[in-house]
């Protein structure tokens, strides 16, 4: 069974629902046909919170009908013509073609949160499409709407992502949800009452920070001609890294990992674009928990083939507790090119 629905209470269709007040109007806009899933579902709602959901089904025995026999005739009619209709918008609706669960499926493992778009919207919208999966005979699993979602989020949702991802075996959709209403609810007093935590400015979030979006276009384009460069230079490679039995916070060593999400560092001192961030847990594979307390870029002066050259590790997390820098392969090929693993060494 998928997830309930999230309604923030400035929800119009909601809010109606919930007030029992002697409102005659509906404000629950009109079918347009489109979404008649979730149409179907508020009309309902509000149905059942009036107590006439017994009326639109013909279960209210209506003064006119006198006799028994009118009354159950009538009832019966009723239900009959409440069957009919449904039957029909469902059968016009919510086809249970193959190419109407294409088309769902679709929807639903490509829609993507951008930037600046609002919370409560976005996780509805994935729950409705996981709902018309259900309606069509295509259901999809909690554990796949939840990391559906996850996946969907913009950038500025990765700190939190990634807390999430070492309880992955305890999460639900309630839980994360709840953690991702809890963050936009403190971005969004964040902006008001207090200074971005990314650029220090007061007046926005992190989540609408300009200058977070701009860098990040900055980076991407940086990144792209990284690759074009490296593809220029024939057999070159950026850096290459060794292995060793040990390493100390003073070497300055890098340790290649591949169970990380996201470059670390322990030492602030060589950052450039730092940026402080709410702290964030971090778990580590031994099971134990440090704080990123910032975030940035680090230029490195590296050893290739062709001599020595300039490299730039991008999004690295402070981590002043971490015993050792880490390069996470992961985050590099995603952002970069590939790396080459031979015998004790790695080259990217």
């Amino acid at each position: 069974m998928s997830p309930s629905p999230v309604f923030s209470t400035e929800d119009s269709d909601y809010a109606f629902a919930m007030d029992t007040a002697s409102t005659t109007t509906s404000r629950i806009n009109k079918f347009d046909g489109t979404n008649f899933h979730t149409w179907k579902f508020k009309i309902r709602m509000v149905l059942e919170e009036r107590d006439l959901c017994e009326v639109a089904s013909g279960e209210i025995k209506m003064e006119h009908c006198v006799t028994t026999v009118g009354q159950t005739t009538f009832k019966r009619k009723s239900r009959k013509a409440l069957a009919i209709i449904c039957l029909a918008m469902e059968g016009h609706f919510e086809k249970k073609s193959l190419a109407n669960k294409l088309f769902l499926r679709r929807r639903f493992f490509t829609t993507m949160m951008a930037e600046g778009d609002d919370v409560l919207e976005h996780i509805n919208k994935t729950k409705t499409l996981a709902e018309q999966l259900d309606a069509v005979g295509a259901p999809v699993s909690e554990d796949d709407v939840v990391i559906t979602l996850l996946a969907s989020l913009s950038e500025a949702y990765q700190f939190l992502i990634t807390a999430l991802e070492s309880r992955a075996d305890s999460l639900t959709w309630v839980l994360v949800t709840a953690r991702l209403l809890h963050e936009d609810m403190k971005r969004k007093r964040s902006s008001k009452t207090g200074a971005c935590h990314y650029c220090g400015e007061n007046g926005h979030c992190i989540v609408k920070c300009p200058a977070r979006i701009r860098e990040n276009v900055e980076r991407q384009k940086s990144q792209r001609a990284s690759v074009a460069q490296a593809e220029e230079d024939g057999d070159g490679y950026l850096f290459s890294v060794s292995g060793s039995k040990s390493a100390s916070k003073s070497n300055g060593m890098w340790l290649v990992n591949s169970g990380a999400t996201q470059h670390m560092t322990y030492s602030k001192e060589y950052m450039k674009n730092y940026k402080k961030v709410s702290p964030v847990d971090v778990h580590l594979a031994d099971d134990g928990v440090v704080q990123a307390v910032g975030t940035g870029n680090i230029v490195m002066s590296m050893k290739t083939p062709h001599g020595t050259k300039k490299g730039v590790l991008t999004s690295l997390w402070h981590i002043p507790k971490q015993s050792r820098n880490l390069f996470f392969v992961g985050r590099f090929t995603k952002d970069v090119g590939s790396v080459i693993f031979e015998s004790d060494e790695c080259f990217v």
